[in-house]
């Protein structure tokens, strides 16, 4: 198909004047500006092209304005196809000649001799489209020789001014061959056609239809059966029957007058020509009242008849000749009009069944003005076919076609009723139609409707019509004369009113198939539309479609059609279309086709609008405005393919809603406007910095100011734009997700493609800025749209980061620690109060900010987040291990210094402090488990760390402690009245006297949480030296004689009240940080109070409570076996001698384990240990086996325990020793049996395990050092020896 354009150079202008241009920000000093054309698309069905567009700076706009200007020569027309070739009217010579003219522009050779030599060869080659095009030229030519130089428009601004020139244009009128179904108002025959209509224009207005005479009814009485004219029902009743006409003779019921229309005068004229009024006065009355009209009207309608000659472009003369003609006709009578119309019933289907068996036997019955003829009867079928014509004579145009269905009864009752009544079958439905709607040949279904409110009907009947008007077979049909004036009018009013002016009037249109219409034009041009209308049966219908076909066209070619105007128009279309059940629209004489054509131009370029409605439509109030009743308009036309046309679906390509079409525009807009961005941006970076793209050392700075010009359009977008579309789409998410998806394949393309580049090349603050920057589009534009899944572009950073992270570290190690150190005096102020280190302050604000530049990133991707975070805590372990390795390598300089510890400590609790404050500002327990792994380490060292300088600081004054303790030990052995109240203040002095300083140090140098565990450790190393020392000497203290004092009661007690004033005097001294209870609670604290208590008890008490608590740890069982020891001990009550009996029976001994050199010599020997055995007998031995290391014994032993003492209290030890002549017997193995065990049953029989040694615990030894200290007790000394019995290897 091809289609009539024409070039139409305003659309350069207008593409100027409606182009959006917005101003971004400067870069380098240059302005950043975005020109965004129009895009050239096809339509759904079409292949789609788009122009190129350009960005030019404010220089090279204002060269492209002139260049513009310039191009006013008049239109060339020009034919083209759907494929883009050219036909004859412009050869594809004058194509070359223009293209290499453009050309030669290009090459910045645009002197006025070369453009003239083009000129010349196109006016030779006899073309005048050529001509035309060569004109074009010289007078680019022309504007082009006093111009700046070319070059400063870019390529792709010259390739549109060529497309701008090239651009098909739809043209309104023009003479054409045949009928384009595309182009709806292309005439055949036009020039011949257009005196017609002007004739039938004056003949419609001088004598209006509209001013006819109404009928002059009276009441009348018939004595022959009539039938009423608009009904066709019989007159029925004895007198006045109904209605008549004294004028016409017109006859109906009194019910239908009111319908028919006024055409009195025409009636009776038409009668009196025919000869059926005989009456020659009253055929004068009908000629001058005829004439009297026309002369009024003749006199009243200057201004119409003026407008008509003007629209047409006739002269005055013209226009004197057209009236004479007219009103002669009109006077003759030849005006009257007469059709023949062929009528072909074919087929019909759903009808209702009327029989009693369900079915009908339907026929057809056509009637057309009184003539009425049948079809044949088709026997019980609901879906007949007929397939029969008819011919018939219409002398009326104001007649209709009525087309009834009846089911044919064959009985003698419907016979008669036939007879009286002519209606005796039974009614199926009926179709009218008005002959004045009728154009030609049409081939349509109708529904059946009722004819009353109790008619049961169903179904439609499809109908062939072919209706040919005598005398103008030859000319166009009233309905394409009718376009003709209403098109003529139309173009002659927009181009007096300079654009598209439209009534704000409405008007009521005749007839029940519409309802209200706005009014086509103002004044006397609506008149005219009207009258032609109502004298040659032009359907309000036709004249819509014909004004929306008009307004279209308008707005297609010169955009200064309202679409709010075109959408309501075409929504009262819809309306009147979609009240009609069927396919009516199919019987329209603008033509189904045609108008499908019209709605797909339209559609086309709504479409391409908005493809470019950034450029069209700026964010005015006016454009805003323009955008919605566009959008507006497209919907109208979805719907009215949905529901009039009844296109759309699975079986069509018609969209179901306009959603789709509006979202598909909106993205290839904003597709081209990224491209402009990008476009400008990099030829202005490319201008500043002189080298190519991807070889500049500002590409991260480009692919910023990218992004905040992307920013910028979203704003723009969801201010402006997203209202108006968010009734089809979420304009503002469409575009952020349009924006980011282009931005994310750049971005993607810059840093996986040359990573090794900007790794190499570029700073890595640079890229973490930038990454910032993505971050806050993608989170406030991108994060929280629906369907959004995790996005890539992290892990395109990720080597950016790590390098970052890495080099932060670097430098913190080399610089920032070590500059950090060096600010640090390790000197306390005495007059004010603690300060804060400030290289721990330093170091955590290095941290703290390096953290923060990771919070920025906001990786939305856990695995990298987390990945981050490892790594961030491992600069953290590396950086503060370093720095308190730095700190230990200074406090060397220092030992022994407390001042100087306070410092140390101090900052490493501070780092503590601060790292756990760091550790919850990164989420603490949300942290990745590894992540939180390595601060916990980081954390543990550190409280290594101060640990071990706490305990470096105790071990460098414990000599000093140990001192004073000596003293105080010194101070004991002159205690001789426990009744001296003070006197354990005056013991405690030499240690109160050492502290004093030392606390005086620790409250000035030290925060509270540092002195705290600090105050504990010295209490602790404290009551370790006092025990050691005093109350629990250690095994060299003891060997030592000169040391050696045993502790009594007295002493004990002092020491108790001493220990209790020093701890008052701790809490005190060191400012009440720490609570006495926790001193008094401490293990250490109670257990020097036990011991203190055990000096003052007995050594049988001792023993005792030794035998209870080493049988409830059951200390006896060793891993170490050094043999078996088989024995049997029984115990009886003795009551009558009030004593425990208890018989001893050592069986043997097996696998005993001793290394010798000499002969082994084994016997056992057997202790009684419990209280009160000083008197008795408590030792026993077995004789001596040689050379035997499972000797056999079988020797009893008796033992006696005296009451009131019990077995529970005692326990016996089996030694096995080896003898040794003149030395100590060896010891091979130990066994201890608590008498507990055996004192319910009585009798034991056991092997027990020997062991190297006994196993004690700390209770235990702490009786045997108190034990050990009381040398004149024999049972003591005894007691603490087998206890300490052990083992040794000989060889």
């Amino acid at each position: 198909m091809k289609t009539l354009y024409t070039v139409q150079t305003e659309e350069l202008t207008t593409l100027k004047n409606q182009s959006r241009e917005k101003e971004f920000t400067d870069i380098k000093g240059h302005n950043i500006s975005v020109y965004t054309d129009n895009v050239d698309t096809n339509g759904t069905n079409d292949s789609e092209s788009y122009q190129a567009n350009s960005v030019y700076s404010t220089s090279t706009r204002e060269l492209g304005t002139e260049i513009a200007d310039s191009i006013s020569q008049p239109s060339v027309a020009m034919t083209t196809s759907t494929e883009g070739d050219y036909d004859e009217e412009v050869s594809p010579e004058s194509q070359s000649l223009w293209k290499n003219a453009l050309q030669r522009i290009r090459n910045q050779n645009y002197l006025r001799t070369s453009v003239n030599q083009e000129v010349d060869d196109a006016e030779a080659s006899g073309n005048s489209a050529a001509s035309t095009l060569a004109n074009h030229l010289s007078d680019i030519g022309e504007a082009l020789s006093s111009k700046p130089r070319i070059e400063d428009i870019s390529e792709c601004k010259l390739q549109q001014m060529l497309a701008m020139l090239s651009k098909p244009k739809l043209q309104i009128f023009s003479e054409a061959s045949t009928v384009d179904d595309e182009n709806f108002f292309i005439i055949p025959n036009y020039n011949k056609i257009k005196p017609l209509v002007f004739q039938k224009t004056i003949q419609a207005v001088i004598y209006p239809i509209s001013l006819n005479e109404p009928h002059r009814f009276h009441s009348w009485t018939t004595f022959t059966p009539a039938v009423c004219y608009e009904c066709e029902r019989l007159l029925w009743g004895v007198a006045k029957q109904g209605l008549r006409c004294s004028a016409c003779g017109v006859k109906c019921h009194e019910k239908c007058h009111e319908l028919l229309n006024n055409d009195c005068l025409q009636r009776a004229m038409q009668k009196t020509m025919r000869g059926e009024n005989e009456d020659a006065a009253q055929h004068e009355n009908i000629m001058r009242s005829i004439e009297q009209r026309m002369r009024v009207t003749e006199n009243s309608s200057k201004d119409t008849f003026d407008l008509l000659t003007d629209a047409f472009g006739y002269t005055k003369e013209k226009l004197d000749s057209v009236k004479k003609e007219v009103k002669h006709l009109i006077l003759t009578g030849s005006s009257k009009w007469s059709a023949k119309i062929d009528i072909t019933v074919v087929e019909a289907r759903g009808l209702a069944g009327k029989d009693k068996s369900g079915t009908s036997d339907p026929y057809v019955t056509v009637q057309v003005g009184k003539t009425n003829k049948k079809t044949r009867t088709i026997p019980q079928d609901l879906s007949p076919k007929w397939n029969q014509s008819f011919s018939f004579d219409c002398n009326n145009s104001s007649d209709r076609i009525k087309v009834r269905v009846w089911d044919e009864d064959d009985d003698f009752k419907s016979k008669v009723m036939t007879h009286l009544k002519r209606e005796a079958d039974d009614f199926l439905g009926q179709a009218i139609i008005d002959v004045k709607q009728l154009c030609g040949e049409t081939d349509v279904w109708l529904d059946l409707k009722q004819r009353t409110d109790r008619s049961d009907v169903s179904g439609q009947i499809r109908l062939k019509m072919m209706v040919k008007i005598e005398g103008e077979e030859q000319n166009a049909s009233y309905h394409i004369q009718y376009q003709i004036l209403h098109n003529t009018l139309f173009n002659y009013l927009c181009e007096r009113n300079n654009g598209v002016v439209l009534p704000d009037a409405k008007k009521q249109l005749k007839g029940d198939e519409m309802k209200k219409f706005p009014m086509f034009f103002e004044g006397q041009a609506q008149e005219i539309v009207e009258e032609f209308a109502t004298r040659y049966g032009i359907e309000s219908i036709f004249m819509a479609m014909t004004q929306f076909a008009c307004l279209t066209q308008r707005f297609i070619c010169k955009g200064d059609a309202p679409p709010k105007s075109v959408s309501d128009l075409l929504v009262l279309i819809n309306s009147h279309y979609s009240s009609k059940v069927g396919q009516e629209i199919n019987v329209s004489n603008f033509g189904k086709d045609k108008f499908t054509a019209v709605l797909d131009k339209l559609q086309f370029t709504l479409k391409k609008n908005l493809a470019s409605y950034k450029a069209l439509y700026p964010p005015t109030e006016e454009k805003l405005l323009e955008l919605q009743n566009s959008i507006g308009l497209l919907t109208s036309i979805i719907f009215f393919r949905l529901k009039v046309l009844q296109q759309g679906g699975k079986n069509n390509k018609q969209p179901l809603s306009a959603k789709p079409i509006i979202q598909e525009r909106v993205k290839m807009c904003l597709k081209t406007t990224y491209n402009y961005i990008y476009k400008n941006l990099d030829e202005s970076y490319r201008q500043v910095t002189g080298n190519e793209a991807g070889t500049d050392e500002n590409r991260v700075d480009k692919l910023s100011k990218l992004v905040t010009l992307i920013l910028m359009e979203i704003k723009e977008d969801t201010r402006f734009y997203a209202p108006i579309f968010k009734q089809f789409i979420p304009h503002s998410d469409l575009s952020a997700l349009t924006f980011w998806e282009l931005f994310s394949e750049y971005l993607k393309q810059e840093l996986v493609d040359d990573k090794e580049y900007y790794l190499s090349k570029i700073e890595t603050p640079q890229v973490m800025q930038l990454q910032n920057s993505i971050t806050f589009f993608y989170k406030n534009y991108i994060k929280d749209l629906p369907g959004n899944t995790a996005p890539e572009y992290p892990k395109w950073f990720k080597p950016f980061v790590d390098k970052y992270l890495k080099e932060k570290e670097n430098n913190m190690l080399k610089s920032i620690l070590p500059k950090a150190l060096d600010q640090d005096t390790f000197q306390i102020d005495e007059k004010s109060s603690i300060k804060h280190s400030s290289s721990v302050i330093d170091i955590f604000d290095n941290l703290n900010a390096l953290y923060f530049s990771i919070v920025k990133l906001e990786c939305p991707l856990h695995e990298l987040n987390d990945s981050y975070h490892r790594q961030f805590c491992e600069t953290i372990d590396c950086v503060l291990k370093e720095y308190t390795k730095r700190l230990a390598q200074r406090f060397e300089s220092g030992q022994g210094d407390i001042a100087k510890f306070c410092v140390v400590l101090c900052n490493i609790h501070q780092m503590r402090d601060e790292l756990q404050s760091l550790y919850g500002t990164m989420g603490a327990e949300r942290l990745d488990i590894d992540a939180r792994k390595i601060l916990e380490e980081t954390q543990k060292y550190l409280k290594v760390e101060r640990n071990t300088l706490i305990t470096e600081m105790i071990e460098s004054i414990k000599i000093s402690i140990e001192r004073s303790i000596r003293d105080i030990k010194e101070g004991l052995r002159s205690v001789k009245n426990y009744a001296k109240r003070d006197e354990y203040s005056d013991i405690a002095n030499p240690v109160m006297e050492y502290f004093d300083g030392v606390f005086g140090i620790l409250i000035k140098g030290t925060y509270e949480a540092v002195r705290k565990p600090l105050v504990r450790r010295i209490w602790k190393q404290t009551l370790k030296l006092l025990e050691n020392i005093i109350i629990l000497p250690s095994d060299e203290v003891l060997a030592a004689g000169e040391d050696l004092q045993e502790l009594d009661s007295k002493q004990s007690q002092v020491l108790e009240k001493m220990l209790e004033g020093l701890m008052d005097y701790f809490v005190k001294s060191t400012g009440d940080i720490i609570k006495i209870k926790s001193l008094q609670n401490m293990p250490e604290m109670k257990e020097l109070r036990s011991v203190l208590a055990q000096y003052r008890k007995t050594t049988d008490t001792l023993i005792k409570e030794f035998v209870k608590q080493a049988g409830h740890q059951n200390y006896l069982a060793t891993s170490d076996s050094q043999g078996e020891l088989h024995v049997q001990v029984d115990i009886y009550n003795n009551t009558i001698q009030d004593h425990w009996d208890v018989t001893v029976k050592v069986v043997s001994a097996s696998r005993l384990h001793f290394n010798t050199t000499k002969m082994f010599t084994p016997f056992v020997e057997v202790n009684l240990i419990g209280p009160g055995t000083s008197g008795v007998k408590r030792k026993f031995q077995t004789s001596k086996k040689n050379k035997t290391y499972s000797p056999l014994f079988n020797e009893s032993f008796h033992l006696k325990i005296m009451k009131p003492n019990d077995p529970i209290d005692y326990e016996l030890q089996f030694c096995v020793k080896d003898f040794c002549f003149l030395q100590t017997d060896k010891l091979v193995g130990v066994v201890v049996m608590p008498l507990a065990q055996i004192q319910e049953t009585g009798s034991i029989q056991d092997r027990l395990n020997l062991s190297r040694s006994l196993t004690l615990d700390r209770a235990d030894k702490n009786i045997l050092i108190i034990l050990a200290q009381r040398l004149h007790d024999e049972v003591a000394q005894e007691f603490v020896k087998l206890k300490r019995l052990e083992k040794t290897d000989i060889i």
